[in-house]
């Protein structure tokens, strides 16, 4: 499953040409990984636009129906941050700002929706997200069992 958010205008300086394209790069990757052969395209559900609801993320990984010999890929492409704002762990926007994606929630649904045997690849394109892996608490990426995470923002995992 591949979620990209469309941040919109950067508000700070109202330049179209500096907004986070989420939605663009789940697509290239989408398209690159069945063309690589690495996934069917009617199992690569894409989720994008400026605005994904969690009722969303749900749906489509109930629809899935994972089981011990499959394999999830679930990338996110957007905006996030330590949750400082809203006083919660990291946290993924989901529109613009105005509804998240807890790394908590995140977890709770991969493990909803898979076996501790289903193969868990998790790519969390995103500022702060390094810290979906591990942090203060017991509902991290971490706890999940046969998983890899991927995350360009190293410095911020916590082992």
């Amino acid at each position: 499953m591949f979620i990209g958010i469309d941040e919109g205008v950067d508000d700070q300086n109202n330049d179209p040409n500096k907004r986070l394209r989420g939605d663009l790069a789940a697509e290239a990757l989408r398209t690159k990984m069945i063309e690589a052969g690495v996934i069917e395209e009617e199992n690569a559900t894409i989720l994008s636009g400026n605005s994904v609801s969690k009722h969303d993320i749900i749906r489509a990984l109930a629809g899935f129906n994972l089981d011990d010999n499959d394999k999830l890929i679930l990338y996110l492409g957007g905006h996030s941050n330590g949750g400082v704002e809203i006083k919660m762990d990291e946290i993924f926007e989901l529109d613009r700002g105005t509804s998240y994606l807890s790394d908590d929630e995140l977890s709770r649904y991969v493990r909803q929706y898979t076996t501790d045997s289903t193969e868990k690849w998790i790519i969390a394109d995103s500022c702060n997200s390094g810290g979906y892996w591990a942090g203060e608490s017991d509902q991290d990426l971490s706890d999940l069992s046969n998983i890899a995470f991927i995350s360009p923002n190293l410095s911020d995992l916590a082992f």
